[in-house]
């Protein structure tokens, strides 16, 4: 072939042939629109998985993957997410699962008790409390007159028992 080409007096190299070649069978089998075919369909493959494996997670007792739920979903809730939730008014009783990995327990109760100081609930309130200055959030919380427990399991009994003695 490089013959042929010299002989004709082309002057290319194989390297513009194959950038020449490549460049064109890019475009002509369309690939950005085939990798964007795959992404949009890896992630309608993925997320049901994902449900999946959260929905069956939840039938067994691992308070770990509670726990780490509970982490990646706490930082996102506004200052006035009492109100929004005791709104409804079907609500009988809130349970706060604090672990204070990156956000730090302190910093957590500070927000409880502020919330509460701007807007009392008039429903029982169960905090579980576990991390990183555990022991000045449970001082913060004991202050205003909070208790907290560390057993996520505690908690829900706690949680059940007070909405059970809250009047429908």
């Amino acid at each position: 072939m490089a013959r042929l080409l010299r002989r004709l007096g082309v002057q290319i190299s194989w390297r513009e042939i194959f950038t020449r070649t490549v460049y064109e069978s890019f475009w002509k089998d369309n690939c950005l629109s085939m990798a964007a075919q795959l992404a949009y369909y890896f992630f309608f493959a993925l997320f049901p998985t994902l449900l999946f494996i959260v929905a069956l997670a939840s039938y067994f007792p691992v308070t770990s993957l509670i726990d780490d739920m509970f982490r990646t979903f706490g930082g996102f809730l506004p200052p006035e997410a009492l109100q929004i939730i005791t709104g409804e008014g079907h609500v009988r009783a809130i349970l706060f699962n604090i672990f204070g990995g990156i956000t730090r327990c302190d910093d957590v109760a500070n927000g409880i008790v502020t919330s509460l100081k701007t807007s009392p609930l008039s429903v029982p309130l169960v905090i579980r409390l576990t991390g990183t200055n555990e022991e000045k959030a449970r001082q913060i919380l004991k202050d205003f007159g909070l208790g907290a427990t560390t057993s996520m399991d505690e908690a829900v009994r706690m949680v059940i028992e007070k909405a059970q003695e809250v009047p429908v």
